[in-house]
């Protein structure tokens, strides 16, 4: 496995001072901790897409007109 810190990162110009921090952070962690960090982040990603989904599906639906009843 590599060395995270051995990665290279973009230049100090190119990115906010908040990623950076948050990447320094990040590189701190214990491996269970970094594991954690990351399906927490999945987990979040995967809701955040699921919510999306729906609420395409159900503004789709309120603007679709009832079909007449025969």
């Amino acid at each position: 496995m590599k060395d995270l810190k051995a990665l290279p990162t973009a230049p100090s110009s190119a990115a906010p001072d908040a990623a950076k921090a948050a990447l320094e952070a990040f590189r701190s962690l214990s491996l269970p901790e970094k594991a954690l960090t990351i399906a927490q982040t999945q987990a979040m990603l995967f809701s955040n897409a699921v919510v999306r989904g729906l609420s395409g599906i159900l503004r789709g639906a309120a603007q679709t007109p009832p079909k007449p009843r025969r």
